[in-house]
């Protein structure tokens, strides 16, 4: 705009500045636009309210370590104050009108010359943000600017647009604003203020003119030349009184810069609603991750999952904190996983622009099942008598049954094992068993032992069959004599039925010897079972 600098009287003299910080802003992971909170909360600059009794202005009448300040400093450190003048976040709107145009008064943007087509308007109203909000951006790439200041009051100040005379004609001018009250939507919650004079502008006046309407734009640091986006828009109708125009927070912004509440007074956490997965058990399943998240008050800044040990999958985000658009609540079906086992998972979501209670993490505890039930079933002839030891076992934590039928006899159901005594009969013995998870998984199991009641005939088997040494230490072997080439089965019980090694291997004709290793089992007397031609043998022994 043409020579408004020289139409404006700056009134301002030379103030003291004893001890101010004025270097560069601090690298930081993020720099959060929030039109309610200091921007930069783990920094010691001005406005931040980490200052110390040296060189420091604590009451902002910009002369530092005056009595004031010590007395003010005294009673906070005390806890007899809750909290500094400059605790931005703790102000009351009256207060922090107060402060902002205490740190208004100090800065000196407004003693910078003006000059036609080079330091204009919107340079006044960038270099402003630049001091208040800051950017932690390199500075040789905005060169026309001074970053010497960057960020030292440490305050949320907004670049405006607005219309203004000049030379009697309308022309496009930039001020700059920040909000006092708590609701950003309601313009008299914003006090503007002229960066070339430090005055308050309000409608009417020559830099707020109603056919122009204002415009309240953040900077966004990543553009070129420090460009600006439209947040809010706000007109003015034949009695200059303001009406919401526009409402832009939920076009796609890097962070977020306007909220519609404040986060200082909201403590309560993003609800997070958790369909899947739950703590249970699913069988032959591909598990999906169901959620819906709600902020009802200002936007979520980060949502992500993780499932056992591995990396954070983040959603609605470009990395690990900035989304890629602001909202306050998001929804969705994600395919997690079908891999078998059990499964420890994780969801996290929070709101960064909130001082506490700004997180919400949940977590589940699941299982896939997808194993069959294993069963071992055994039948062993009772030296001595004409009966046999029945030993069933099903490996399966979630059985829909479990049952066994001996010599066709009815199903007989169980638990997960069981061992019985049945009376044999002559020639050939038959145990079925059958189990089936929750899944419908099934998986089945026959057994036969051939009884043999002629003594002769059964010394005659005996006499091919011999195990030793017993008792024995680390290992058995089993001698055994086939009239031709046939495969032969070997197992070890427990005296409680339970199997507890179990090998085959193709014999040949002739004698044959087999060794099994005992070294895995702890001494006692077990059951040595012996199998060929569907015929069984047994023999006690001792592990020692």
């Amino acid at each position: 705009m043409n020579k408004i600098k020289q139409k404006i009287a700056t009134g301002l003299g030379t103030l003291l500045l004893t001890g101010a910080m004025l270097f560069p802003l601090k690298a930081q992971e993020r720099v959060i636009m929030d039109c309610f909170s200091q921007p930069h909360n783990i920094t010691e600059y001005y406005g931040s309210g980490t200052q110390t009794s040296d060189g420091m202005d604590i009451d902002g009448d910009g002369i530092s370590s005056t009595l004031q300040d010590q007395q003010i400093l005294e009673e906070y450190e005390k806890k007899n104050r809750a909290y500094l003048p400059s605790h931005l976040n703790k102000l009351n709107p009256t207060e922090k009108l107060d402060w902002a145009k205490k740190m208004i008064k100090i800065d000196k943007t407004s003693d910078i010359p003006y000059v036609e087509n080079q330091w204009e308007c919107i340079e006044f109203s960038k270099q402003t943000c630049i001091n208040f909000h800051g950017f932690n951006i390199d500075p040789k790439s905005h060169p026309k600017f001074d970053f010497s200041n960057n960020g030292r009051f440490n305050m949320p100040v907004y670049l405006v647009l607005t219309k203004a005379t000049s030379d009697n004609d309308t022309v496009n001018h930039s001020i700059n604003a920040i909000l006092i009250g708590d609701n950003p939507l309601n313009f008299y919650d914003w006090y503007f203020f002229e960066p070339q004079n430090d005055e308050e502008v309000k409608p009417g006046d020559w830099d707020m003119l109603r056919e122009g309407g204002v415009n309240i734009c953040y900077i966004d640091p990543k553009k070129g030349d420090l460009n600006y986006i439209n947040i809010l828009k706000f007109n003015f109708d034949e009695e200059d009184n303001p009406i919401l125009a526009e409402n832009n927070l939920g076009m796609p912004n890097p962070y977020p810069s306007v909220v519609l509440s404040n986060p200082n007074k909201d403590t309560t956490p993003p609800q997070v609603n958790l369909i899947s997965p739950k703590d249970q058990i699913f069988y032959n399943s591909n598990v999906n991750l169901e959620y819906l998240v709600i902020e009802d008050q200002t936007f979520l800044d980060s949502c992500r999952y993780k499932l056992n040990n591995n990396s954070w999958n983040y959603i609605n985000c470009v990395d690990s904190e900035i989304p890629i658009f602001p909202t306050n609540s998001i929804s969705g079906t994600i395919p997690l996983t079908s891999q078998e086992g059990e499964h420890d998972f994780m969801f996290y979501t929070k709101d960064i622009t909130k001082p506490q209670g700004n997180k919400t993490i949940v977590r589940r505890h699941f299982v896939i099942d997808k194993t069959k039930p294993e069963i071992t079933a055994s039948i062993s002839h009772i030296e001595g008598t004409d009966s046999a030891k029945v030993a069933i076992n099903v490996s399966e934590k979630n059985p829909n049954y479990a049952r066994y039928s001996y010599n066709g006899s009815d199903w007989n159901y169980f638990s997960s094992d069981t061992l019985f005594r049945e009376k044999l009969k002559q020639g050939e013995n038959i145990l079925n068993v059958e189990s089936e998870d929750k899944a419908t998984n099934f998986s089945e199991r026959e057994e036969r032992l051939n009884y043999i009641t002629d003594a002769v005939e059964e010394k005659t088997l005996e006499s091919y069959f011999k195990v030793y040494p017993n008792p024995t230490t680390d290992k058995i072997i089993l001698e055994y004599e086939l009239l031709k080439p046939n495969k032969v089965y070997a197992e070890i019980y427990d005296i409680n039925g339970k199997m507890m090694d179990y090998t085959s291997e193709e014999g040949f004709t002739g004698k044959n010897t087999l060794d099994l290793d005992l070294s895995k089992l702890k001494s006692g007397i077990y059951i040595f079972s012996f199998t060929k031609d569907d015929k069984t043998y047994t023999k006690k022994f001792i592990k020692q």
